[in-house]
């Protein structure tokens, strides 16, 4: 049987000499690391971010235990305090919207000799009216106007009070102007007849097309913002809902941007909704393809824009099959300032530095030593 071999402890002096060897490495390594969370000058989330955090930690403190100089709890920085409010994006926007809603109105005031005057079938103006006994309801169009209106009204209070006013306003814009500008393609393409039981004395007569009819039209529309009269309209604005397109913005982007203590609130703009849109179809305002298109693609709008702009990091968006869109290199374009992730819904006093306070901006202090950094939302900057 073998004796057991004898213990032998390194030399002291050996350990010395590897430690001075190999701390350059460990802090070469941690900056490295410390270079990738870096990258583009974005925060990694939690569950990319942990490992390497844990890494560079360890590192750092490994440094200070040697009696190496060490990296202090190093910071990211260059982080933007504030959202800046880039006026001409908002400008941009803004005419993007009015190009998009005004080829509407350019759009029926051509298709108007186009469209016919049959109704066509609908499964819910036959339920409402056999099943129910409630024929076309006229009332019924007024208030789905007035929900329109009162669902922009729940919008404008949310701006008025939210920290990131400026930026919730340049969605809204681009996400509206993208939506009539499909509403716009889909009304040249395919004119379908008014839903009204009496369309001869509700739509104008068939006229020859003319540059001078045109061009009447499309003033009046202009002057009225689309709003007709209920007799002696232009007919044809049917193929998807513009009135579901602006309730159904609203009431997504106020359920997305309002705090989580207040989300109750939210019911009040989706109520809203769900009324207007009934209005619409027993009024016969619109046929039900048109409002549930209408619901349909704002909702597909809303979620891909922001599913593609709260991605974790800004290589994540490049990376993305949404980056492949056209449309979305201008979304880009729009958001390349912005934190990536999603907007800390919190509100503030409005314009408060006219009166002299200033609400905080991005507070936190990201370090690479403090794993719990990472562990809540990150703040976006103020507006």
């Amino acid at each position: 049987m073998e004796k057991d071999k004898p213990i032998v402890f390194p030399d002291s002096g050996k350990i010395r000499a590897r430690g001075i060897l190999w701390r350059p490495a460990r802090v070469a390594f941690s900056g490295l690391m410390r270079q990738v969370l870096l990258e583009e000058r974005t925060l990694l989330p939690t569950h990319k971010a942990s490992r390497l955090l844990q890494s560079t930690r360890r590192l750092s403190e490994g440094s200070h235990r040697e009696g190496g100089a060490g990296d202090p709890a190093p910071r990211f920085p260059g982080m933007p305090q504030r959202i800046p409010w880039e006026f001409p994006k908002l400008i941009f926007l803004f005419f993007y919207l009015a190009l998009a809603g005004s080829s509407n109105w350019a759009v029926f005031s051509f298709t108007h000799d186009r469209a016919g005057r049959e109704p066509l079938p609908d499964i819910l103006f036959d339920f409402f009216e056999r099943t129910l006994g409630m024929p076309e309801q006229e009332w019924a169009a007024r208030w789905g106007d007035y929900s329109v209106t009162a669902n922009i009204v729940c919008l404008v209070a949310l701006l008025i009070f939210h920290r990131y006013r400026f930026l919730i306003v340049r969605r809204a814009f681009f996400i509206a102007g993208t939506l009539y500008s499909m509403r716009s393609v889909s009304l040249l393409v395919t004119q379908l007849p008014p839903g009204y039981t009496d369309n001869y004395a509700r739509c104008r007569g068939h006229e020859n097309a003319s540059w001078t009819t045109f061009w009447d039209r499309l003033g009046e529309q202009t002057i009225r913002m689309g709003f007709q009269a209920k007799a002696g309209m232009l007919c044809g604005d049917l193929l998807f809902s513009g009135h579901t397109l602006v309730m159904m913005t609203c009431t997504l982007s106020v359920y997305h941007y309002l705090p989580k203590k207040w989300k109750l609130l939210a019911a009040v703009p989706s109520l809203i909704s769900l009324f207007g849109m009934s209005c619409l179809i027993i009024s016969h305002t619109h046929y039900t393809i048109d409002v549930i298109f209408a619901y349909w693609l704002t909702n597909f709008v809303f979620m891909v824009y922001h599913a593609y702009v709260e991605g974790d990091i800004f290589v994540e968006r490049k990376q993305s099959v949404l980056h492949g869109m056209l449309i979305m290199k201008i979304v880009y374009w729009l958001e390349e300032k912005i934190i990536p992730g999603k907007v800390d819904n919190t509100l503030a006093i409005p314009f408060a530095s006219l009166f002299g306070h200033r609400s905080p901006g991005h507070q936190k202090q990201i370090s690479v030593s403090s794993a719990s950094t990472f562990g809540s939302g990150t703040p976006f900057c103020n507006a």
